[in-house]
């Protein structure tokens, strides 16, 4: 028989104080969080290390009505798999060293379009940090950033300015030209955020066929859960054909 004693409230213990973590503690969270969420997604997404063999079969499907992206070019690598598909291509590349490279590469490909410029959501001119690194192979070249927060990366020697475009702005302009873009590669090293949320307000993922977008929530930890949010975002509305986060 429950008692109609009333219970008071002075002599109910305390719930345990939850003990706050570390900054160590919560950055070793986040990364456990970062692994999981990672090997879910690729078993939905493209394996790691066949990125190359899905290039060069998409290439196959391109022809000289399409139109690619490719943003954070590099040294041309994407371009050079879908080069001979035909495709208009046009690649934005930041990085003068890298620049140089590709207009090397690509001299004479007419189809190949290198815009020197690093792409936002606005525009401006802005620094460009290397890796710490930089200058002792190629793969150096890979951790070039407009964002703070990667340890690769050497934010104290000076930066190299570099223009950035609105790529909102060039996206819709090409999608109301053309009707839809082929496909959207995005690497562009912890900046992508701005563009993805930018993209899916907008609804511009509806109007290109594939995107091939690579986050980088585990080079820039302080990134990660507004990664994971929006990774969760594109989940839910596209399938990863349409808008892959795992390709590679």
């Amino acid at each position: 028989m429950a008692s109609d004693t009333p219970i008071d409230a002075a002599q109910t213990p305390p719930s345990p104080a939850r003990p706050r973590r570390s900054a160590e503690e919560k950055r070793a969270f986040r990364q456990e969080r970062l692994k999981t969420a990672r090997r879910e997604g690729r078993a939905r997404g493209i394996k790691l290390g066949r990125a190359e063999g899905v290039l060069a079969a998409l290439s196959c499907f391109l022809g000289s009505q399409d139109l690619v992206y490719d943003c954070g070019a590099n040294l041309g690598e994407v371009s050079g798999l879908l080069a001979p598909s035909g495709a208009q291509i046009i690649a934005y590349e930041p990085d003068p060293y890298c620049v140089d490279r590709l207009q090397t590469r690509f001299a004479g490909v007419e189809n190949v379009q290198i815009r020197a410029e690093a792409v936002g959501t606005a525009p401006a001119q802005l620094p460009f940090y290397r890796h710490r690194k930089f200058g002792k192979s190629d793969y150096e070249t890979q951790a070039g950033t407009l964002v703070a927060g990667n340890a690769n990366v050497d934010y104290d020697s000076p930066a190299v300015m570099v223009p950035q475009i609105d790529l909102i702005a060039e996206l819709e302009r090409a999608i109301a030209d053309h009707g839809r873009i082929s496909v959207l590669k995005l690497d562009i090293e912890g900046a992508e955020l701005d563009i993805i949320e930018a993209m899916l307000d907008r609804n511009l993922f509806d109007h290109i066929r594939m995107a091939l977008v690579e986050t980088h929530e585990q080079q820039f930890p302080d990134l990660a859960e507004r990664t994971l949010a929006l990774k969760a975002r594109i989940a839910a509305r596209y399938a990863p054909e349409h808008v892959n986060t795992e390709w590679i």
